[in-house]
């Protein structure tokens, strides 16, 4: 997509200071999926903070989102779900609330 600054999956060495090897080659493979946006905040929330990957993937998306259009992030559905007609859409985020 024009415009998407996706992250480039090999991280500098200034980057994976602090990082385990598991949590340097998990994120260079999330990397392909998610903007340098999204990924910066998982890597400063695992060094900082010390949370896990996971931990990290979930405050990065509520913060950041993954670098989809942010129409559809605020609205929080899925790729899957973005896909569905406007009404199932709608009654997806009523049962979230």
């Amino acid at each position: 997509m024009p415009g998407m600054d996706k992250y480039n999956p090999h991280l500098p060495e200034s980057k994976k200071k602090g990082l385990t090897p598991k949590q340097v080659e998990m994120l260079e493979k999330h990397a392909k999926k998610h903007s340098k946006k999204h990924i910066d905040k998982m890597i400063m929330v695992m060094r900082k903070e010390g949370k896990s990957f996971s931990a990290a993937h979930k405050i990065a998306m509520e913060k950041v989102g993954n670098g989809d259009d942010k129409k559809s992030m605020k609205k929080g559905l899925t790729e899957k779900q973005k896909k569905l007609p406007k009404k199932l859409q709608e009654a997806i985020m009523k049962k979230k609330k």
